[in-house]
């Protein structure tokens, strides 16, 4: 679903740079001050909202992992989840929650956050 989003949110990106060209074709053509000023305005607005596109892809990108290790008591099988963009809170609520459910009682050895905003790393 949140690739499908990005994706939507792309082609939007792409279609307003092909309307900011378009813009600014227009705008070096026109020579009345006031389809001028419009055209500027309408730049302007294209621009912003491929500012707030990308804003958009960066929240939807930039979130964490959180993995958690625990063990079931009762049968004394150790698991590791993985868990993306939830809270620790969050975590320990959806644990709580199955051992409750599974009526097996759960016992938290670690856990790990790692936060994947600022992540894009160089390799050559």
């Amino acid at each position: 679903m949140e690739q499908n989003r990005i994706k939507q949110i792309t082609i939007s990106i792409w279609d307003c740079l092909k309307r900011l060209e378009f813009l600014a074709d227009q705008f070096n053509r026109s020579t009345s001050p006031g389809k001028r000023n419009s055209l500027k305005k309408d730049i302007q607005f294209v621009r912003a909202k491929i500012t707030h596109s990308f804003k958009r892809i960066a929240k939807l990108v930039d979130g964490n992992i959180i993995s958690v290790t625990f063990l079931e008591e009762n049968s004394g099988i150790k698991w590791k989840r993985l868990y993306t963009n939830v809270s620790v809170e969050d975590v320990k609520s959806h644990l709580k929650l199955i051992s409750y459910l599974k009526e097996e009682n759960i016992q938290i050895l670690e856990i790990q956050e790692t936060k994947t905003k600022n992540s894009l790393t160089k390799l050559s």
